[in-house]
């Protein structure tokens, strides 16, 4: 079970939301007792870790084809967008961090939220060149 960074980020998030939403009265029970961003930080670990949530963190890794750019910290995918209706075709760069990359690839969750961020609310096929 190794916890990356990711993960740490993950439990942190979830941590700060329950103190804040403590903090400004989100809860609608009263047998809430206030608790220190410590120990919420200390529960929200234990119940990541009883749900055994790091085991299920495998991330996959995609080839996405040449490299169209690259910087000291970021590399950059062709992406050609079709429209299904007209036909027309698009090309962009999308840009992708080397710290979410692996010989190369690209983490599968983060070329799907990328996708998600290319294709509007209209019909688009994407293909990666």
């Amino acid at each position: 079970m190794k916890v990356t960074n990711q993960i740490r980020s993950k439990v942190l998030k979830s941590a700060w939301k329950t103190y804040r939403a403590q903090e400004n009265g989100g809860f609608s029970y009263k047998t809430l007792r206030v608790r220190t961003f410590a120990q919420i930080l200390s529960d929200t670990w234990s119940f990541y870790k009883s749900k055994n949530y790091f085991a299920q963190q495998e991330t996959s890794y995609v080839s996405l084809g040449q490299i169209a750019g690259e910087t000291e910290k970021a590399i950059a995918f062709k992406a050609v967008l079709e429209c299904v209706h007209t036909s027309q075709v698009v090309t962009k760069l999308a840009w992708f961090p080397k710290s979410q990359m692996q010989n190369g690839k690209v983490a599968s969750w983060l070329v799907a939220k990328k996708e998600n961020e290319l294709v509007t609310r209209q019909s688009i096929n994407i293909t990666w060149a």
